[in-house]
């Protein structure tokens, strides 16, 4: 199952090179970063990660059973008006990575979470960049 992570533009919208910047910064090195250059111009990222797909209770519970996938990635999307950052039946560290990402473009643009067509949801003053 894939998880989307919407980040929609409300007044201020990045450059892609800005996102890319913001990526490249925010994996430090980590990882590499490949451009699917099928979306209409626009960047569709993957973000290959180091390491193998685990599960962090795999040996204290003793869960059998293969990881569905061998490799670890994640992808940013970019739209006119929104990013999708998803991972597909990623383990909990590429997930915690794809949501940190998700909510440090939300805070840095003052955008909202969520597809343009979604309502608004009511305002929390505390933190409009949940993922």
């Amino acid at each position: 199952m894939a998880l989307d992570r919407f980040v929609t533009w409300v007044d201020e919208k990045p450059t892609d090179e800005q996102l890319l910047f913001v990526l490249e910064d925010f994996l430090g090195g980590v990882g590499e970063i490949t451009n699917d250059p099928t979306n209409e111009g626009r960047p569709w990222w993957t973000i290959k990660l180091p390491g193998k797909p685990s599960h962090p209770l795999r040996r204290a519970f003793q869960i059998e059973g293969p990881m569905v996938h061998e490799e670890r990635w994640f992808e940013v999307y970019v739209a006119d008006d929104h990013i999708d950052v998803m991972t597909r039946l990623g383990d909990a560290f590429t997930n915690a990575l794809a949501d940190k990402f998700a909510e440090v473009v939300c805070r840095a643009w003052r955008a909202k979470s969520g597809l343009p067509s979604d309502p608004d949801p009511e305002p929390d003053p505390n933190d409009s960049c949940s993922v």
